[in-house]
């Protein structure tokens, strides 16, 4: 992957997490943004980005999976959108690396913040268990949080997984 490709996808994945956190919405234009940037990839690095129809298996995979969760209230529309293009940009080489590093770190938050509600509604869930009134649960555990952020994460871990600086210099040094 070129890196400067990789730095723009970084950028963006900043901005859109930033406004994410503020307005609790990701645009549409930032998928637009992909799109054309997919395109623009497959034209002028058809060397990193080969034309085949693997590349839309895991943005498919996740537009099927994201529009389930979606529809049970588990992620944002914008999030999965987001996500799907996002794949459209990562080599096909990298889906499956990109794929399980996303997948372990939402493990992570998710335990993380399932942990640190516990914590801090340690008193409530006391009252809520004793009085068995269970549906009050919703309102600890029921709060959505904001995905982008862990996509973000999940950029640089590949990054570095993959050690992309490494394979910048063996590149410059081939071509």
């Amino acid at each position: 992957m070129p890196l400067a490709i990789y730095f723009l996808i970084l950028l963006e994945l900043l901005v859109v997490s930033y406004i994410d956190i503020k307005t609790k919405k990701i645009s549409n234009y930032w998928s637009i943004i992909n799109i054309v940037f997919c395109i623009l990839s497959f034209s002028l690095l058809p060397h990193f980005y080969p034309l085949q129809s693997s590349i839309i298996v895991y943005p498919l995979a996740i537009l099927f999976v994201g529009f389930v969760l979606f529809c049970v209230r588990v992620v944002g529309a914008g999030d999965v959108k987001l996500l799907a293009t996002l794949f459209l940009l990562v080599p096909p080489y990298l889906h499956q690396d990109m794929f399980l590093q996303l997948t372990y770190l939402t493990i992570l938050v998710g335990l993380s913040l399932l942990i640190l509600n516990t914590i801090k509604n340690h008193r409530t869930l006391s009252k809520i268990f004793m009085d068995k009134n269970f549906y009050l649960l919703k309102n600890i555990y029921g709060t959505r949080f904001s995905f982008s952020p862990v996509i973000l994460l999940s950029w640089p871990c590949l990054g570095w997984k993959i050690n992309i600086l490494n394979i910048q210099k063996i590149q410059s040094h081939l071509f």
